[in-house]
Parts: structure tokens; sequence; C-alpha cells
């Protein structure tokens, strides 16, 4: 295929990117070379994918992941608990962000692991909201009498969600867009509709959660568990509760039939931008996730 200047220029940016983001490095020439034919004819999107994709499984990144994990930078606290490990006869379809805020979708998005949009996505919540949620099927979530628009000095879109405010002292909920506008509603309307229609899909299902040191998630995450076993079945959830950054660590502090609760101190901050600095703290992330039988 021949490319266009502009094309070509995006292609050979796209795969120095993936290079230096998953193996850290910069692309080789002759992988340069072969996946720039790879993707001679696949849009972007589908690029991206092939990209990650293929990286992922590399015996390179493969071994980076390893490295990483048992390097004397790392700290893992293995805990006897009920269950230590996913059930391998679980196949998932679905991998599904619960926030607590946009670092987990920015997470699995980078590497891939993000293919739809859904309500939690891009958003501040906590588990007592997403409950609340799902006891009332998203009415209050949809209810466009509860939005009160942001006006902010970089006109980012936003709005407050009064009930959810008040009740969980959540403050500018929806961070990225603004329900009241007829198009960023229709958003909303779609991602609840998707996840409807996963919680009452009989496939496999990873619920992934990330919540900072304000929300005490080891309390309130029985809880929710419960309920969502009254909403769906053939599920897993996933849940990280992040420390202050310091010595990187992981230490699994509970776990049962269907969830894990890690406790993660990461070597890079987050909270300012929603996404972690270090290569290292992601891949913490992302290895328990990928430690799924994935089928997506």
């Amino acid at each position: 295929m021949r490319y266009d200047v502009k094309e070509k220029y995006i292609k050979i940016h796209l795969i120095k990117t993936t290079y230096k983001t998953l193996l850290g490095r910069p692309a080789d020439s002759d992988g340069l070379k072969n996946y720039l034919n790879a993707i001679a004819n696949k849009s972007l999107a589908e690029s991206a994918e092939l990209l990650n994709s293929s990286l992922m499984h590399s015996d390179e990144f493969i071994a980076l992941t390893k490295s990483r994990m048992s390097s004397d930078k790392f700290s893992y606290t293995p805990q006897a608990l009920t269950k230590s490990a996913p059930d391998d006869s679980m196949h998932v379809k679905h991998i599904v962000s619960l926030g607590s805020h946009c670092l987990t979708s920015w997470t699995l998005k980078k590497f891939n692991l993000k293919k739809i949009s859904l309500p939690f996505d891009w958003l501040f919540s906590c588990p007592a909201m997403i409950i609340d949620c799902l006891r009332d099927d998203f009415t209050s979530f949809l209810d466009k009498n509860e939005y009160s628009s942001l006006r902010r000095q970089s006109r980012e879109p936003g709005a407050h969600h009064n009930t959810y405010k008040e009740k969980y002292r959540l403050n500018d909920i929806f961070t990225h867009r603004d329900p009241n506008t007829p198009t960023d509603y229709e958003y909303y309307v779609r991602a609840v509709k998707r996840f409807r229609n996963i919680l009452k899909s009989k496939e496999g299902k990873l619920f992934v959660i990330c919540c900072r040191e304000e929300i005490d998630i080891a309390k309130e995450l029985p809880e929710l568990v419960t309920e969502l076993s009254h909403h769906t079945t053939n599920f897993y959830l996933l849940a990280f509760a992040l420390q202050k950054p310091a010595h990187l660590q992981l230490e699994r502090i509970s776990s049962g039939e269907n969830y894990s609760l890690y406790s993660l101190t990461p070597e890079s901050e987050e909270r300012f931008t929603g996404k972690f600095s270090s290569l290292t703290d992601e891949m913490v992330i992302i290895s328990k996730v990928l430690s799924f039988n994935l089928e997506l």
C-alpha cells in the first residue's frame, strides 16, 4: 500500500510511542518496518489494537513484566485467604470499570482492554453510589433534574449530581461531560444501556475499581459485591485501595469467592491527572487483569 505522507507520519509515531510505552525502549528499525507494513491497510484504531496485542504477547514484554514485578523496587505480600487467584473456568468477555475515578478506565484503555464506553468510566464515584445506581436501575443517575452544570476556567464541560453530591460529598461527578447538554446526556443513556446488557448477560464479567484513600473500600466492598450478585452472575470484582506514593508495594488484604482487594502503594502520583506516570505502577494493575482468562 502507498501511504500518504501524513498517514505514514502518524503511524510511525504510533509505533514508536507503543514501543516506548510497553517495552520502555525506542522501536528498532526492523520492528518499525515490519509493523508499518502490517498496519498499512488498517485504520488507526485497528493499528493500535494490533500493536498493543502483539507487543503485549511478545517474549520481551512478558520478561519485562516479570522483572518489574520481582525487582527490588516492588514488593508483594501474599496472604493466606479464601481465594488467591481467579477461577480459570470463567471466561471473561467483559471488563467493566467501576471508577472510582478516571484512573481505572485510562489504564484499561491504554492497554486496549477497554472496548466500550460505560457509565462509571470518566467520572467520580464511590461504592455506595454504585450500589444506589444498581438498586434504582440508574433512575437518579439519569434524572435531568439532578444536574447542575459547572463553569470552569478551563472551559471543560462538567456537572454536579445534586443528590450524590449531598449524600456522598462527591463534587464534580461528571468531570469531562455535561449531561445537561443533549449530546452528553445521550452518551450516558447509551452507556447505561450497555451496562444493563452486560449485567443481563451470562458471559463472564470482570469489574475493576481503584479507590483513593478517602474511600474506605475495605469497608464498602462486601456490600458492593453482594449488590452485584443481586443483579448479575458469573462475575469477579478486582479492587485496589490506592495509598500515597512511596516504595512500590502490592498487598492482598482480603478476598472471597468472587472478589479480591489489594492495597497498592504506587511509586508515582496520579491524583492530579487520573493516570500514573510510571509504567510499573500501571503494570501492577494490568498484570492482575491479565491473570484472568480473557476472551474479549
